[in-house]
C-alpha cells in the first residue's frame, strides 16, 4: 500500500493546482518535441491517480475488512465448538506435551467441566474429589468427600474414579453433581470348579460448586447402590442382593435391581422402577440413558421404556438371545441395538408406538463429536458382503433409509452440517441431506479419528503416527510420530528440518501406548505409568 502512496501526488484545491501549472510553465524549458499537455489535462491527470489512489486504499481497506469479518467468524465458530463434547481444543503444527502424570486411572476418567478435569484420589482412607487445569495439569481444587475407615482397600487406591454432570441452567456459580468411587474389596463369587474374584466399591453422590469445589450437598451411597449423574441429579441402581453377600450365595444366583431418578430439590424419588430377575448378580447388571421424553434401561435380555417424568412402562423388548443391548434416544424415538446369534439388529420404537426393523446389515453409528447442525441425524454403516460397506442415513420416523453413499466408514463426526466420515476406505465429507460425497481422502492411516473442528486428526498407534487433515477439502495439514522415552510418550516432527537434507523419521513409540482425550485434549497413554496430555 505505502509503494502505491507514494506514487500519488494529493490535489487539494483546483484554484492553487491551476496557478502552480502556471508558474510551471514558465519556468520549464520549451520541449524539443510536440507540444506540452495543457493545464486542465494535467490536472485531469492527476485527479485520474487520485482516483486511483483512492480506489486501491478501498480496496485494501475492503480486503481487510473481510479478513477481520472472516477471523470474527472463525474465532466465534472455534469458541462455539469448545463447548462440543468430543471436539478438542485448537491444535497445531507444533503440538506437544503440555504435562504430565502417573495419575493414570485418575486423569482418564477425569470428566472435562469447562476449563476443568475432576477426578477423584485417595489418600489413605481419605476419599477426595480434585480438579486440575486442562491446560496445565495444576491443581485447582481438592476436598475429602468421604472417610472408608475400615473399608479403605489402600492397595486399590490407584482405581478411584469420578463421573460429574453439570446442572442444567445458567445459575451462578455453576454447580455440578458428581459420583465419587473406590474399591474397598473384593468378593469371592461361587462358580463352577472355584470362585472368582468382584470387586466391592463405595460411591457417594455429591452437589458441588464448580470453581471452588465447595461440597453443597452428599449422599452416601455405601457399596450396594451405584449411581450416575445427570443434569438435575443422578439415577441410582441397587441390587436386592448386596453386593458383600454375594460369596454365601449359590452360584448365578439371581437377583432384581431398583432403579430411581434422584434430584437435589426432591426429598423422595420421584419414581421407582425393578427389574425382572437378573442371572448372575455380579457387576455392572443395568445400563441407563435419557432424554427429555424418555427413560431406557436395559439388562440381560431385557429393554424397557419409562416415560421420563412419571416412570410409567411405555414399551418393552424381550430379547431373551441377547446380551445387554444398547440403546439410543433421538427426539423421542428409541434406537434397541442388540446381537440375535451372532446377527446384528435394531428395532426402532418411535413416538408414537410403531416399531420399525432395520434391515439386518445395517449397524448404527454413534457420532464421537455432533454439534447438533443436522437434527434428527442417523446414521449407518450397510454391509454389502465379502467385508465392504458404506454410509446410510436412516429416517428415525420410520426406520427407511434416506440415502446410501459409496463410502465406507466405521466413526463419523457431524459438525457445521457436514457429516465427517473415517475408516478403512479413508477420510471423507458426506452432505447428510443428500449422502453426496464433498471430499474424499484415501490412504489415510487406519486409526481413531479425532477433531478439533478445523482439522481431522488420524492416530494410527501400528503406524506410530498422528495425521491431520482439513476438514475443508481433506488435503494433508501435518503430520507427527509417536516417541516413547524414560519420561514417558510423546510427539516428534515426521520430517527432520534441521538435517543437512530432510530425512524422514521413523517412530519410537512404546508397544503398551494408548490414546485417549482428557478433556479436550488428546492424551497419550503408557499403561498404567503415565498419561502425557498433548496441546
Amino acid at each position: 500500500m505505502s509503494r502505491a502512496m507514494d506514487d500519488v501526488e494529493l490535489v487539494e484545491d483546483a484554484e492553487h493546482d491551476a496557478e502552480h501549472d502556471a508558474e510551471h510553465d514558465a519556468a520549464a524549458p520549451p520541449a524539443s518535441t510536440g507540444s506540452a499537455p495543457s493545464a486542465t489535462q494535467r490536472h485531469r491527470r492527476r485527479t485520474t491517480r487520485w482516483a486511483a489512489a483512492v480506489a486501491v486504499v478501498g480496496l485494501a481497506l475492503a480486503v481487510g475488512t473481510t479478513q477481520l469479518v472472516l477471523d470474527a467468524r472463525e474465532r466465534t465458530r472455534v469458541a462455539r465448538l469448545a463447548d462440543v463434547p468430543g471436539v478438542l481444543a485448537p491444535l497445531r503444527e507444533d503440538l506437544d506435551v503440555l504435562w504430565r502424570s502417573d495419575e493414570v486411572a485418575g486423569i482418564t476418567t477425569a470428566t472435562p467441566v469447562d476449563d476443568l478435569l475432576v477426578l477423584a484420589t485417595q489418600d489413605g482412607p481419605v476419599l477426595s474429589l480434585a480438579a486440575v487445569d486442562t491446560g496445565s495439569g495444576d491443581p485447582v481444587w481438592s476436598v475429602p468427600v468421604l472417610d472408608l475407615g475400615a473399608d479403605a482397600d489402600t492397595s486399590a487406591a490407584a482405581d478411584a474414579s469420578a463421573r460429574c454432570a453439570q446442572d442444567a441452567g445458567d445459575d451462578q456459580p455453576a454447580t455440578m453433581t458428581c459420583v465419587a468411587t473406590a474399591t474397598v474389596g473384593q468378593v469371592d463369587i461361587p462358580m463352577a470348579g472355584g470362585t472368582r474374584l468382584s470387586p466391592l466399591t463405595r460411591s457417594v453422590v455429591l452437589h458441588v460448586e464448580q470453581t471452588t469445589g465447595t461440597v453443597l450437598d452428599s449422599v452416601d451411597l455405601g457399596t450396594r447402590t451405584t449411581a450416575v449423574p445427570t443434569a438435575d441429579g443422578w439415577t441410582a441402581t441397587t441390587p436386592s442382593i448386596p453386593p458383600e453377600e454375594l460369596g454365601s450365595v449359590a452360584e448365578h444366583a439371581p437377583c432384581t435391581v431398583t432403579v430411581e431418578a434422584r434430584t437435589w430439590t426432591d426429598a423422595e424419588s420421584p419414581w421407582t422402577f425393578e427389574t425382572a430377575p437378573i442371572e448372575d448378580c455380579v457387576g455392572d447388571l443395568v445400563s441407563t440413558v435419557e432424554d427429555a421424553r424418555v427413560f431406557a434401561v436395559a439388562w440381560r435380555g431385557q429393554v424397557t421404556l419409562l416415560d421420563r417424568t412419571t416412570g410409567t412402562v411405555v414399551d418393552e423388548f424381550d430379547l431373551p438371545n441377547s446380551p445387554r443391548a444398547s440403546v439410543r434416544l433421538i427426539d423421542g424415538t428409541a434406537a434397541v441395538s442388540w446381537f440375535d446369534d451372532g446377527s446384528y439388529r435394531t428395532t426402532l420404537r418411535t413416538v408414537d408406538g410403531a416399531r420399525h426393523d432395520l434391515p439386518p446389515t445395517a449397524q448404527l453409528l454413534d457420532p464421537s463429536a455432533d454439534d447438533g447442525s443436522v437434527p434428527g441425524l442417523l446414521i449407518a454403516s450397510v454391509s454389502s458382503g465379502a467385508g465392504n460397506s458404506h454410509l446410510a442415513r436412516i429416517d428415525p420416523a420410520d426406520g427407511t433409509v434416506l440415502w446410501e453413499s459409496t463410502v465406507s466408514s466405521t466413526q463419523v463426526q457431524v459438525l457445521d452440517g457436514t457429516l465427517l466420515g473415517s475408516g478403512a476406505g479413508g477420510l471423507a465429507a458426506v452432505d447428510p441431506a443428500t449422502g453426496t460425497v464433498r471430499w474424499l481422502r484415501t490412504g489415510t492411516p487406519d486409526g481413531t479419528v479425532y477433531t478439533d473442528g478445523i482439522l481431522l486428526l488420524t492416530v494410527s498407534l501400528e503406524a506410530g503416527r498422528i495425521d491431520a487433515y482439513r476438514v475443508t477439502d481433506g488435503e494433508p495439514a501435518w503430520s507427527l510420530l509417536l516417541t516413547g522415552g524414560a519420561d514417558g510418550p510423546g510427539v516428534t516432527p515426521a520430517v527432520d528440518e534441521t538435517a543437512s537434507s530432510r530425512t524422514v523419521q521413523a517412530p519410537t513409540s512404546p508397544d503398551d501406548l494408548w490414546v485417549t482425550a482428557v478433556g479436550n485434549h488428546l492424551a497419550l497413554v503408557e499403561s498404567d505409568r503415565t498419561v502425557a496430555v498433548l496441546g
